[in-house]
C-alpha cells in the first residue's frame, strides 16, 4: 500500500483527474467535498457542502453521490441537495444550485445521482412531475430544461451513442428514456417496470451501439434502440435473471456481459 487516508461517513466513490482525487464525506458536523494529492494523499482543499446528512433506518450518516471532474471544474451533488461547481485547482466555489421539493423529488435518503457534465451541461436525475431528469448550465447552475414524470432514487445519466445518435439515456424508477442532449427532448421511451414497485436502483450498461442492459433488482432487461431520425424506438430483446439482486453494474466485454447474481459472477452472450 502506498498510502492510505481516513476520512468521515459517506457512500461516494472518488473521481480522478491530473495529479488530483475528489470525494464527498462527512467530517464532524458538516458534509464537505474535498480534494487530495494522488502522490500521498495529502489533503489539498475542502469546501463545505452544508450540515451533516444523519443517516437513518440503518442508513450511514454522509453523502451519497459521487462527484464529476471536467474541464478543470468539480461537479457534486450533496445529500441536502446542494449542487455544486468548484475549481479542482482550488476548490473556489464557481455556483451553486439548491436542490428542493419546488425543482425535484426529495429522496428519503438524500440526493443520490451524480451530476453529469456534458456538452455545456450538468444533468442530474431530479424525479418529479415534469423533471424526471434536468440539465443545469455549466457556467452558471441556471436550470436549461427539465423533462419526464416518473420518481429516481439512486440512478445517473449516462451519454450514449444508440442508432446512430448520440444522447442521454436516464433510467427512473419505472422507465428508460433517450434524450437529446441540448433540449432534453424524448428520442425514446420504454417503460421497464409497471405498477407501484419501484426499480430504485435501476442503471443501464451500454452493449453496443443498438443495445442496452438494463440492471433491474430481480432480472435484466435488455433493449434495442433503433433509428437516426427525429424518433427512434426502443424494442424488448428478452429478460434475465442472470443479473439480479445486486447492486454491482454488469460490464459488456469482448462480446460477452459479465455481472452477478446476488454472490455468483456470470459471463453470457447477449445475443442468445
Amino acid at each position: 500500500m502506498q498510502w492510505s487516508r481516513e476520512l468521515g461517513a459517506g457512500y461516494s466513490s472518488v473521481a480522478v483527474a491530473g495529479d488530483r482525487i475528489v470525494t464527498l464525506f462527512t467530517s464532524g458536523p458538516d458534509d464537505f467535498l474535498a480534494a487530495f494529492a494522488v502522490a500521498d494523499g495529502e489533503e489539498l482543499w475542502r469546501l463545505r457542502l452544508a450540515d451533516k446528512y444523519v443517516g437513518h433506518e440503518g442508513s450511514d450518516d454522509g453523502p451519497l453521490s459521487s462527484p464529476m471532474i471536467e474541464g478543470g471544474v468539480v461537479y457534486a451533488l450533496g445529500p441536502k441537495g446542494q449542487l455544486v461547481a468548484a475549481g479542482l485547482e482550488d476548490g473556489v466555489e464557481l455556483w451553486r444550485t439548491q436542490l428542493d421539493k419546488s425543482n425535484s423529488m426529495v429522496p428519503y435518503y438524500g440526493y443520490t445521482s451524480s451530476p453529469l457534465p456534458v456538452d455545456g451541461l450538468v444533468v442530474v436525475l431530479t424525479g418529479g412531475e415534469g423533471r424526471a431528469v434536468s440539465a443545469f448550465e455549466q457556467k452558471t447552475g441556471a436550470l436549461k430544461w427539465s423533462v419526464g414524470d416518473d420518481s429516481v432514487t439512486y440512478q445517473t445519466a449516462i451519454v450514449a451513442e444508440l442508432g446512430g445518435r448520440r444522447q442521454l439515456v436516464a433510467v427512473t424508477d419505472h422507465e428508460a428514456m433517450g434524450l437529446e442532449i441540448t433540449t432534453g427532448r424524448v428520442l425514446w421511451s420504454f417503460g421497464h417496470s409497471v405498477g407501484s414497485a419501484r426499480q430504485e436502483s435501476a442503471h443501464p450498461t451500454l452493449v453496443d451501439s443498438s443495445h442496452l442492459l438494463l440492471n433491474l433488482q430481480s432480472e435484466s432487461l435488455l433493449l434495442k434502440v433503433s433509428g437516426a431520425g427525429e424518433v427512434q424506438k426502443a424494442e424488448e430483446v428478452w429478460r434475465s435473471r442472470a443479473f439480479a439482486n445486486s447492486l454491482v453494474l454488469p460490464v459488456a466485454h469482448n462480446q460477452r456481459l459479465f455481472g452477478f447474481t446476488g454472490r455468483i459472477l456470470s459471463a453470457i452472450d447477449p445475443s442468445n
